[in-house]
């Protein structure tokens, strides 16, 4: 057997496809924020026709509503919400909010400590 009889045998495959910071301002999505939205896709082409809708999902921390008198926001887990991109929305390019990120720094530039002022140099995502 080799390496695609897996995927042969099966009725349906499915993929998690993850976006890429260079595609997160096409759907609206702060390129540093990309890493928490993913697609599913059907790769088993020979089923039906491509589909052109993409479910797109996201992320985020959902709460447990378990709070105690001595831990009263209790806890929050990661959960998987729908996601729906927005092709048109307006999203600062990153060289913008870089610009104005490093003038906010450069006022008081000797009070961050070194350590940070060269990981900030280096950093290509700035959130």
């Amino acid at each position: 057997m080799g390496a695609s009889a897996l995927v042969n045998s099966a009725r349906a495959v499915l993929s998690l496809d993850t976006l890429a910071q260079n595609d997160a301002g096409k759907v609206g999505v702060v390129p540093c924020e990309a890493a928490r939205y993913f697609r599913l896709l059907g790769v088993k082409g020979n089923l039906s026709p491509p589909s052109s809708n993409d479910r797109w999902y996201e992320l985020k921390s959902g709460p447990l509503n378990n709070g105690t008198p001595t831990y009263p926001s209790g806890d929050n887990v990661q959960v998987v919400a729908p996601f729906t991109p927005r092709p048109a929305a307006s999203v600062f390019p990153q060289s913008d909010i870089k610009r104005y990120f490093f003038r906010a720094i450069c006022a008081n530039f000797f009070a961050i400590p070194f350590a940070v002022r060269e990981a900030l140099s280096k950093s290509s995502c700035i959130c």
